[in-house]
């Protein structure tokens, strides 16, 4: 017996489960929130970002959201608590469906950048590293869209 099925391939996806932590705060500074975001994302967060609410009393506040891997959601629970004056954490589960990705390198009269390449209804798309891009700007004193642009030039290059 065999069974043949004909249909289009589905596009390279990957769905998984995450954890959604979330806070507000309405007492704290700027750097206190920048802080947390970037110790959040150095030290293995999915994602992290903030976002300006109304609080009660019409106070002006943030909400701060983590996005982490189920096993690691008390580590970053414990590391809001340490960073910021929150009392509580919403943690929530969510699914999400990511592109599969990988990267490449290429050439510009700058230096290698790093390119995160997708695919998505078979055509590939690629964004420059921005740190990548960053460094060189700084090291050449050009402006950050020039090596931008460079590098999705040397990448287009590399497809035809």
């Amino acid at each position: 017996l065999l069974r043949l099925v004909l249909g289009e391939v589905p596009a390279a996806v990957a769905s998984d489960q995450a954890v959604l932590l979330e806070t507000h705060l309405d007492d704290v500074t700027g750097q206190v929130v920048a802080r947390t975001l970037e110790r959040a994302l150095a030290v293995g967060a999915l994602d992290a970002w903030w976002t300006a609410i109304n609080m009660k009393k019409g106070r002006p506040g943030v909400q701060l959201s983590v996005l982490v891997r189920p096993e690691e959601a008390s580590r970053f629970e414990g590391l809001l608590f340490e960073e910021t004056p929150t009392l509580g954490i919403r943690r929530s589960t969510v699914r999400r469906t990511t592109l599969l990705r990988h990267a490449e390198e290429v050439t510009t009269r700058w230096g290698p950048i790093s390119m995160k390449v997708r695919r998505h209804q078979g055509q590939a798309q690629a964004t420059p590293e921005y740190e990548d891009c960053r460094r060189a700007a700084e090291l050449h004193h050009i402006s950050l869209h020039e090596v931008q642009e460079a590098a999705q030039a040397a990448w287009r290059a590399t497809r035809t």
